[in-house]
C-alpha cells in the first residue's frame, strides 16, 4: 500500500515538473477582449458577405450559419466545403476556411489552392485564409474580402507602436472625379530620438483596392532613416490621389514601410464620394 502511494506521489511530481518546466502552448494563452471582439467581428462581416453572395453562385446552396463556428480560443472561424458530384463521383468542389489563431499554434492545415497566413505579432495572433482552386468558370472569390475586412486589425495592431500613424482628409466629402487630398501624420510617441524616413511617396503607400494589404504592394520598405522624428513631436505630409469615377464610400489604406517592432504602421481611412 506504502508503494502504491509512493508511485502514485512521484508520478504526480514528474507531471507537476513538466508542467512547470514546459514552455507556454497556445491553448493556455488568454488574449485581449478588445483583440478577440475586432476579429470576431471580422469573420462575422466575411460571413455576412459570403451569405450576400449566395444567389450568385451555386456552390454556395448550402452554406448556412452552421458554417460558422468557435475555435478554442473563442476566435470566431469560417470553415465550408461544397462537393458536387456526378454519378456518385466528385466534379468538382468548393473548399474554404477563414480563422484566426495563435501567432504560435500548433495547429496543421493542408492547403491545395490559394492561401495566406498574416501575422500581427503584437497581438500574438495570425490570419490564416484558404480558398481551393476550381475547375469552374464561375465560382466565388472569399481571399479580397478577406483581407478588406480585415483592415480593422493592422489598424488596431499600430495602436500598440512606437509611433502614432493617421490619414485624414482636408474635407468630409470628395465629388466624383476630384482630386483627393490626404494628410498623414507620424507622431513620436516616446522620450527619444526616432530615426525616420521622411513621410514621401517611398515611404508611405495607399491603396483602396479592396484585395490588396500592404504586403501586397510589392515595395520594399526603407532600409534608413533621414529625419529625426523628436520625442511627442508630429511630421506631417499631403498626398494628392486622382478622384475617383463614381460615387462610394471609398476605403483608403495607407501604410508606413518602415516597419516598428516587426509591424508596419497603417491606417484606413473611410472617405464618402458624392455625385458631381
Amino acid at each position: 500500500m506504502a508503494f502504491k502511494c509512493l508511485k502514485r506521489t512521484s508520478m504526480l511530481v514528474m507531471v507537476l515538473m513538466c508542467a512547470a518546466f514546459s514552455p507556454a502552448t497556445a491553448e493556455e494563452q488568454v488574449f485581449s477582449e478588445q483583440t478577440v471582439l475586432i476579429c470576431n467581428k471580422i469573420i462575422e462581416n466575411v460571413h455576412s458577405e459570403i451569405q450576400n453572395q449566395k444567389d450568385e453562385f451555386e456552390d454556395l446552396k448550402l452554406y448556412t450559419d452552421l458554417a460558422l463556428k468557435t475555435n478554442q480560443w473563442g476566435f470566431r472561424y469560417i470553415k465550408y466545403q461544397f462537393i458536387d458530384t456526378f454519378r456518385s463521383r466528385e466534379k468538382d468542389k468548393l473548399d474554404f476556411l477563414i480563422e484566426f489563431v495563435p501567432i504560435d499554434a500548433d495547429k496543421e492545415y493542408t492547403f491545395e489552392g490559394d492561401h495566406f497566413e498574416y501575422d500581427f505579432p503584437l497581438l500574438k495572433i495570425k490570419l490564416i485564409a484558404y480558398q481551393n482552386r476550381s475547375n469552374k468558370s464561375k465560382q466565388v472569390k472569399v481571399l479580397p474580402f478577406v483581407k478588406e475586412h480585415a483592415r480593422p486589425i493592422h489598424d488596431y495592431q499600430s495602436q500598440f507602436l512606437p509611433v502614432k500613424f493617421s490619414l485624414s482628409t482636408e474635407k468630409e466629402s470628395y465629388q466624383v472625379g476630384q482630386t483627393i487630398t490626404l494628410i498623414v501624420e507620424m507622431e513620436n510617441l516616446t522620450s527619444t530620438n526616432l530615426k525616420l524616413r521622411d513621410l514621401s511617396s517611398k515611404s508611405v503607400a495607399f491603396t483602396f483596392d479592396r484585395g490588396v494589404w500592404e504586403n501586397d504592394l510589392g515595395l520594399a520598405d526603407p532600409k534608413t532613416g533621414n529625419e529625426i522624428l523628436r520625442p511627442h513631436r508630429t511630421l506631417k505630409r499631403k498626398f494628392r490621389l486622382r478622384g475617383v469615377d463614381k460615387p462610394q464610400t471609398l476605403a483608403v489604406h495607407a501604410v508606413y514601410l518602415m516597419p516598428f517592432k516587426n509591424a508596419r504602421p497603417t491606417h484606413t481611412r473611410y472617405i464618402k464620394i458624392t455625385e458631381e
